[in-house]
């Protein structure tokens, strides 16, 4: 326990150091007095870059230990996603079936019934509103094939972008 005190004061006691080694050199060209000797401010900027990419990478690691359990938890989640997209999919195209079939249906029935009355009416009414359900029904399934290419594009993005990531992280690694 008390090895992780000392651990923790020295990173502070640095970090402050750097902190204020930074602001000694990014200060006014006026102020060249007060500026410590021994640095350039290439020097410091290298520094404190470093150090930057030090304490970001270190909170990094420790978001992604608990963000590792929530990402399990996202992927059985996608797994269902895709499981009912697929029913409200298939339920689209059979709503969209009926609807057409009950258009067809309902304006044959109308065009039979000789008089204009409450039957031919009714006719009507059910032929619009399975015209519109056919409608919508056609739009759920649109949407669905667009959010269907969307995410195959985006996986397509990933390939594309993944081999420039490697680079960077071998660039990297060759710099330290």
């Amino acid at each position: 326990m008390a090895v992780r005190n000392f651990w923790a004061s020295y990173k502070i006691s640095s970090l402050i150091t750097s902190v204020h080694r930074y602001r000694l050199f990014a200060g006014n060209p006026s102020q060249s007095q007060h500026r410590d000797a021994r640095f350039s401010n290439k020097e410091l900027r290298g520094t404190v870059f470093r150090r930057a990419k030090w304490i970001f990478g270190s909170v990094l690691t420790f978001l992604l230990r608990f963000w590792q359990q929530k990402l399990k938890t996202l992927l059985r989640l996608e797994g269902k996603a895709e499981e009912v997209v697929e029913e409200v999919e298939n339920v689209a195209e059979e709503i969209e079936k009926v609807a057409t079939t009950t258009e067809k249906i309902s304006a044959e029935v109308a065009n039979k019934i000789p008089f204009n009355g409450k039957l031919k009416d009714a006719a009507l009414c059910i032929e619009h509103v399975s015209s519109v359900t056919a409608k919508d029904a056609q739009q759920v399934l649109d949407l669905i094939h667009k959010v269907d290419e969307l995410k195959h594009d985006l996986k397509d993005l990933e390939t594309f972008v993944e081999p420039v990531i490697d680079k960077i992280k071998i660039n990297e690694d060759e710099e330290k």
